[in-house]
Parts: C-alpha cells; structure tokens; sequence
C-alpha cells in the first residue's frame, strides 16, 4: 500500500485492531472500492457497526466510526503542525524520503 494510504490505514489498524482493519477492507472491495485507498476504506468503517454487514464478517462487530475520528484528527493535528511550522515539515519529509537503495 503506497504512502499516505499505508500511515492512514496503519492509524485505523492501530485503534480498531487489523483484524477489523481487514473486515473493513473486505467491505470496500465488496463495494467496489479500491480497499488499498483509505478515503476508499472510510467510506465502508461505520459499515463495521451495522448489523447487515458485520455478521457476514470474520471479526464481527467493531465501532469503525472511532478509527475514522482518530485517523481525521491525526491528520488534522499534522496540517496544523505543517502550517504553523512548514520549514521543519518540509524538511522532516525530505528526510524520510527514499534513497533509492
């Protein structure tokens, strides 16, 4: 999963659990959504709440809404940080980039 979809997807995995993460992913493909997306993945995480689709799931109930809310403040959180600070942010990201080794 190519960035920043893999950081996302790892926020949501992080608060809800993989297990439900991958639940989640299923519903996006039945979906036809691209499960590899997360504004795709988005969509489908209140999905895991719903009574006519979590128990068609491996991993059953989950309250998705709770990944979506962290995943969205945590973004937030970085543009705030990236505006206010966008030197250190644009230098941050320089540092973490490949160097195609």
């Amino acid at each position: 999963v190519p960035e920043p979809d893999r950081t996302y997807l790892s926020l949501a995995a992080y608060n809800l659990g993989l297990g439900h993460l991958e639940d989640a992913r299923v519903l996006a493909q039945r979906s036809g959504l691209d499960p590899d997306k997360w504004q795709d993945v988005r969509q489908v995480l209140g999905k895991l709440a719903d009574p006519e689709s979590f128990q068609s799931l491996k991993h059953g109930y989950a309250r998705g809404f709770e990944a979506q809310q962290l995943v969205d403040n945590v973004r937030n959180y970085y543009d705030i940080l990236a505006r206010a600070h966008p030197r250190e942010a644009a230098q941050s990201s320089l540092n973490s980039a490949p160097s195609g080794r």
